[in-house]
């Protein structure tokens, strides 16, 4: 099974920050949050930082995990910052642009897979 990790942050305005795949880019053209696959001995918490970091130039030293969905062929999880960050964001070459979105919006975009999954797993 294949483990990955996807940072969700939400803003004051209750927006949620996705990146949009480079064309380019594996998954090109779809919307998901910060994240990627973990690395052989590596804590979840400890790759969703590397991360964040590596897409959104930003560090954020503290996660909590938040859900772990589980599907026939990888193991997803979510953490988030245990404290509020609403970070300013400057994207790597992964990604074509950014946006702190609404549910409303998010509706209507081309979504990765665990993304997808994340907002239709909402209770």
């Amino acid at each position: 099974m294949r483990h990955s990790v996807w940072c969700v942050l939400k803003n004051v305005e209750g927006k949620y920050l996705l990146l949009k795949r480079a064309n380019t880019a594996n998954n090109g053209g779809q919307w998901n949050f910060p994240g990627g696959g973990i690395e052989p001995g590596e804590d979840i918490l400890a790759a969703g930082a590397r991360e964040f970091h590596e897409e959104c130039g930003v560090a954020i030293h503290e996660w909590k995990k938040i859900k772990t969905i589980v599907s026939n062929t990888r193991v997803m999880h979510f953490i988030m910052p245990a404290a509020h960050h609403e970070p300013n964001v400057v994207i790597n070459h992964e990604s074509s642009k950014f946006g702190w979105l609404t549910l409303e919006q998010i509706s209507s975009k081309a979504l990765h897979k665990p993304t997808s999954k994340f907002f239709k797993n909402q209770t």
